[in-house]
């Protein structure tokens, strides 16, 4: 799951955290600013996955244990730091999970970046035919702090429908990927958000099969075409041996 594509997509909602975070007061206790949330209704697992990023006030005091809310249903892949580099040097933190009041709770230990990750995996999406839907159920079971919540879509997708709306036009990377920005929502604790999120792959899969039958179609053509001549030679010849023969 830990990916360049990922990785791209994740330092743009970091760095723009942190622009805004050394543009306000610091203060002098520790304190989470946000919660930036990407959803993946297909992940590269065939399930639905998450990317939960915590972001701490740069006046924190490290090391410090965070607290990150988590679905239920939820599992957990990978925990740890992001420094802002190669995400090959993205430290791991052990984490525990606990479950509280309809969530999980993950918790670890930052001690190098005011960044710090969940991934997991969650739930199937519905898939009929070409059509896919997805159902996220977010419940704060931390502090009350902004939650920057976004949906990435696979490549060559049509008919999206998102709820909440997405805010803005969506931005892609190298892999074709569609992210959607949702808008910034304060829960209070134990509050809930969910997040559906619908769409077709015919686009992309009748893309390739219009191709294939256009190159059969012409292919069948021409292979008519040369039954033809091949037909019109042979009479031809046989038209010159019986005109041969008769003189």
């Amino acid at each position: 799951m830990r990916k360049p594509a990922v990785r791209a997509i994740r330092l743009m909602f970091v760095l723009a955290a942190l622009l805004t975070v050394c543009a306000s007061p610091a203060v002098a206790s520790a304190k989470v600013l946000e919660y930036q949330l990407q959803y993946l209704p297909v992940g590269t697992n065939g399930v639905s996955q998450l990317i939960i990023d915590v972001v701490l006030d740069p006046s924190t005091k490290l090391p410090v244990t965070v607290k990150v809310p988590m679905p239920m249903g939820a599992k957990l892949l990978w925990t740890g730091e992001i420094l802002g580099t190669e995400s090959s040097a993205d430290p791991a933190r052990e984490a525990t999970v606990t479950v509280a009041d309809g969530a999980q709770l993950v918790q670890f230990t930052m001690s190098q970046s005011w960044v710090g990750q969940v991934e997991a995996d969650y739930t199937a999406p519905i898939v009929s035919g070409d059509d896919v839907s997805s159902r996220l159920v977010w419940v704060n079971v931390a502090d009350s702090v902004p939650l920057v919540p976004s949906v990435r879509l696979e490549p060559g997708v049509s008919a999206v429908k998102i709820m909440p709306q997405p805010s803005g036009e969506a931005s892609s990377n190298a892999a074709g990927e569609m992210l959607y920005s949702l808008a910034q929502t304060t829960l209070a604790t134990g509050k809930s958000y969910t997040i559906d999120v619908s769409y077709s792959r015919s686009a992309a899969f009748n893309s390739v099969g219009s191709t294939s039958s256009t190159i059969i179609t012409l292919a069948l053509v021409l292979l008519g075409i040369a039954m033809i001549i091949l037909v019109f030679v042979i009479i031809l010849q046989r038209n010159r041996q019986r005109d041969s023969q008769a003189s």
